[in-house]
């Protein structure tokens, strides 16, 4: 029974056989509550990307999140003391978003 058994395994290598094992692993993420702010969307929390620039924030957010080719970014229009907004348009004629 062991000959049969080497015999197998040299005439697999012989003509091109390989022998592959495949494991798998069953992987589960968890992201805690505070991981992604309740108020903040962009950027996402659990990416090292980070703004001091308003309106650089707004247009990677039109860019990257949106999906707007060359978006038309206006200036930062202060709102209370702690908000803000800085419109956004996808083209010249598409209505502001904010």
């Amino acid at each position: 029974m062991i000959v049969v058994g080497v015999m197998g395994v040299a005439v697999g290598r012989q003509w091109g056989w390989e022998a592959t094992s495949t494991t798998s692993a069953k992987t589960t993420t968890t992201i805690s509550s505070d991981a992604q702010p309740q108020a903040a969307i962009w950027p996402f929390a659990l990416t090292v990307t980070r703004f001091g620039d308003r309106v650089l924030a707004a247009e990677a957010f039109a860019t990257d999140y949106l999906g707007f080719t060359s978006p038309l970014v206006g200036f930062f229009q202060q709102g209370d003391s702690r908000s803000g907004e800085v419109p956004v348009k996808a083209t010249p004629t598409d209505p502001v978003t904010t």
